[in-house]
């Protein structure tokens, strides 16, 4: 007689007073050495993304920002936000990027977000970004569509700026400079006329 056939919760049936057991297993190998290449790659691209001089943020898709992954409150910004910006993880995870932009600029930065947030990336632009003690920043700054490399949602927008402090002085002074020149050849044309 047949024997019945295997049941797919259970052990095989017995053979010759023999209790048998269908074991069957997947060699793993491979897959851990992808996921621990993966992990390595993702270790590499934080390490470069918190040492850059450029302040990076990362934001969802409304322009909300992001948490670290799902294990990880601190905030999706790098040290150099953070040292610009001064603002804790408590405060910054889920709020809203355009609460800290300054008003006056706040409409173009709208614009920016929403058309990568659309997957078009943006050229530089400069607005004033707000601190944690109140006071501005001015950034340049550009925002790029990205990949959500843990899967929980289908795009995000990438922030990056540099803090161009230093450059609106060099931009005022050379203004000064150029207007004390002027001002100079002015009044020696004058004298001259005088003479």
């Amino acid at each position: 007689t047949a024997a019945p056939a295997p049941s797919a919760d259970g052990p095989l049936p017995p053979i010759d007073e023999r209790h048998l057991l269908l074991v069957s297993g997947v060699d793993v190998t491979l897959r851990e050495h992808r996921e621990l290449e993966l992990q390595r790659e993702r270790d590499a691209t934080t390490t470069v993304i918190q040492t850059v001089p450029s302040a990076i943020v990362v934001l969802d898709r409304e322009g909300r920002i992001r948490d670290r992954d799902v294990d990880n409150p601190l905030a999706a910004v790098n040290r150099a936000f953070r040292d610009a910006l001064g603002w804790r993880d408590a405060l910054l995870v889920g709020a809203e990027f355009l609460d800290l932009v300054a008003d006056d600029d706040r409409e173009q930065a709208a614009i920016v977000l929403r058309a990568a947030a659309d997957g078009e990336p943006s050229g530089e632009i400069e607005s004033e970004w707000i601190r944690s003690d109140g006071g501005q920043v001015p950034f340049a700054w550009s925002a790029a569509p990205v990949a959500d490399v843990t899967g929980r949602t289908d795009g995000l927008v990438l922030v990056s700026g540099m803090d161009i402090t230093e450059r609106r002085l060099q931009e005022r002074e050379l203004r000064a400079s150029r207007q004390r020149i002027v001002t100079a050849g002015d009044e020696e044309r004058r004298r001259l006329e005088r003479n």
